[in-house]
């Protein structure tokens, strides 16, 4: 889980700070494993991407002049 880590850490590293360390690789695998299975077992995969519509541009206009977005990770005063 932690590369590096084994003696430190014997056991494996399942949290950091109180937070679990979740193998996304693994999750991600099951996660096809179970859709696979559900489609085998006829059971329809339901999407709602399309049921929600955008909020209005005027209100994503207030909102951008309120809290501006630059980027990931960029801090611009």
């Amino acid at each position: 889980m932690a590369p590096g880590c084994e003696k430190e850490y014997p056991n494996g590293l399942f949290e950091v700070d109180g937070v679990p360390v979740v193998d996304v690789i693994s999750t991600g695998v099951r996660l096809c494993e179970v859709m696979a299975s559900m489609r085998q077992a006829g059971i329809p995969w339901i999407s709602r991407v399309a049921t929600f519509s955008s909020p209005p541009e005027n209100l994503l206009a207030a909102v951008e002049t309120i809290f501006p977005y630059h980027g990931s990770g960029s801090h611009q005063s």
